[in-house]
């Protein structure tokens, strides 16, 4: 899933040929946002409608009322899933692809360019997180805590990096806020 980015953009680059590196992130950040709104949904249904296969066989005229049944078991599996992100998500602050792309490499004149922050792998996975809250948040109450904490964290490492870590390649403009504005 953390390589799915990189396919994005890949694609991007070759099939679309955008201009402007901001066109890229914008087109990567769509792409991964929509599969992981799918993924969350699908899976959601599917765990909901597997619980339950033989009984809805027997009688499917109460399908959707036991997806309706199952639906909240899923809630373990999303609180679960947000509280290893916050386990991991002041792992940012490590800058790990920095450091092992550009860390051990010997330079003469110049040192090697610093990478600008990665909305493409980033964003989405917040908005995400803020699908599965929405979701499941009169479900599991719980989960919003696990939420609250993940959001405080991602907020404090990002705070980090944009203002004295990531230096910028690009401007988009704000572009980037529109269009989660308009998703939210």
């Amino acid at each position: 899933l953390n390589l799915l980015p990189l396919v994005f953009q890949h694609g991007c680059r070759l099939y679309e040929r955008p201009k402007a590196y901001s066109a890229v992130d914008l087109s990567v950040v769509e792409r991964f946002f929509l599969f992981q709104f799918v993924n969350v949904y699908v899976s959601v249904g599917v765990s909901a409608i597997l619980v339950d296969v033989e009984s809805a066989w027997a009688s499917p005229l109460t399908f959707f009322s036991r997806i309706a049944k199952n639906t909240p078991r899923a809630a373990f599996y999303f609180a679960s899933l947000v509280a290893f992100q916050c386990g991991t998500s002041p792992l940012w602050l490590l800058r790990a692809w920095p450091l092992l792309s550009r860390g051990w490499k010997t330079w003469t004149v110049t040192p090697p360019e610093l990478p600008a922050m990665m909305y493409a792998w980033a964003f989405p996975k917040v908005m995400m997180t803020f699908t599965i809250f929405c979701t499941f948040w009169v479900f599991a109450p719980l989960l919003s805590l696990f939420a609250l904490a993940y959001f405080s964290l991602v907020a404090l490492a990002f705070r980090y990096l944009i203002l004295y870590a990531h230096i910028p390649v690009y401007d988009s403009g704000g572009e980037f806020w529109y269009r989660a504005v308009a998703r939210a």
